[in-house]
């Protein structure tokens, strides 16, 4: 009887210890998508441009950083907010823990280096490292097209100074380690061109509706804009296959 006793508390030490080495891997190893580009991105006219498009209409990164008025139909973004933060996804919402958009105006992120906004718009990951919650669908903007997000970048340059600081996210146990698990190293993929001879895709986005959708070798949608007269001067957006959006805009027929 000792003896089994003896083997159980073994058992359970070995477990204990096992468990213990997992948390702290993925806990101090992990996230792990390397270090911040060095990068020094030109804010263009044109560059600008295409990150304001980009950041408001396409990744409508502004519907999450910014005040939104959820007294008026579509809670429309209000003025003089934009960028600001604060919006809150917590467990009231289905979320596990307490999440709230950063101020990313100069005031926020007007520290960061051009490489270290650029990593936390493709890999989700913060200047100091740590993850953000995939609220911000960062799983799909690691394959967003390079000059794309440095257009988004140059954008957010550009925004008004909103000095305000947001509550400090906190995921709740255990997703706080799980969470870590989630950011992988940006794969971005290429913009298609006019000239690009690839099949018109099955399936079809109408919003927004001045843009087409082609697939790309690797699965999924390319979406770019339509009659693109200068070849890389307007911006796409690579959607997974697996997105739902494309099994809601199928086309007639």
């Amino acid at each position: 009887m000792k003896k089994t006793v003896k083997i159980i508390g073994i058992l359970v030490g070995v477990l204990v210890i096992a468990v213990a080495g997992v948390l702290a891997y993925v806990s101090l190893a992990l996230p792990n998508v390397g270090e911040a580009q060095d990068m020094v991105i030109e804010p263009t006219p044109v560059r600008v441009a295409r990150g304001e498009y980009i950041a408001n209409h396409v990744a409508v990164c502004m519907d999450c950083h910014s005040t939104r008025d959820y007294t008026l139909y579509s809670a429309p973004l209000v003025p003089g907010t934009l960028g600001k933060g604060g919006e809150l996804f917590n467990q009231q919402m289905g979320f596990p823990g307490s999440f709230t958009s950063k101020n990313i105006t100069p005031s926020g992120i007007g520290d960061w280096t051009d490489g270290e906004i650029y990593r936390a718009i493709t890999t989700g990951v913060s200047r100091d490292g740590h993850a953000f919650f995939p609220v911000m669908p960062y799983p799909y903007y690691r394959n967003m097209n390079e000059e794309d997000a440095k257009s988004v970048v140059a954008y957010l340059r550009t925004l008004k100074p909103i000095e305000f600081q947001p509550e400090a996210s906190k995921p709740d146990f255990p997703f706080n380690f799980i969470l870590n698990t989630i950011p992988q190293k940006a794969e971005p993929l290429p913009c298609p061109t006019p000239t690009t001879n690839w099949p018109q895709a099955s399936t079809s986005l109408q919003w927004p509706a001045a843009w087409n959708a082609i697939p790309p070798p690797s699965g999924g949608r390319l979406w770019r804009r339509k009659n693109s007269p200068v070849e890389g001067n307007l911006p796409c957006l690579w959607v997974p296959s697996t997105h739902p959006i494309l099994r809601l805009t199928k086309k007639p027929g």
